[in-house]
């Protein structure tokens, strides 16, 4: 990774992390989901990737349409690599919040 994808990829996280839309539609339900997987012992971490995975491209698409006023360009600014590494980001931030639902 250059260094450019991994600081596009932290812009990305904080911006998923601080976005309070983004918590509420979609960060809070996978962090519930992922909890009761890990409750149930039936937790996949490849399947809880995609879900982070999935918070990263929602961000990616808001953020676009917050600061670029252009829908298409997310895809040129945050590619598939920058998303997984934001994504990466994001599961961290929140592994002791999943960790403290499922208890």
């Amino acid at each position: 990774m250059t260094y450019a994808n991994n600081v596009t990829a932290r812009e990305l996280a904080l911006y998923a992390v601080n976005n309070a839309d983004i918590y509420h539609q979609i960060t809070a339900p996978v962090c519930r989901n992922l909890a009761k997987h890990k409750s149930r012992g039936v937790f996949d971490s490849a399947s809880a990737m995609r879900s982070w995975e999935r918070v990263a491209y929602v961000a990616a698409r808001a953020y676009s349409k917050d600061h670029l006023h252009n829908d298409s360009a997310w895809k040129s600014i945050f590619p598939l690599d920058v998303r997984r590494i934001a994504a990466e980001v994001i599961r961290d931030h929140y592994a002791s919040y999943v960790e403290e639902l499922t208890a």
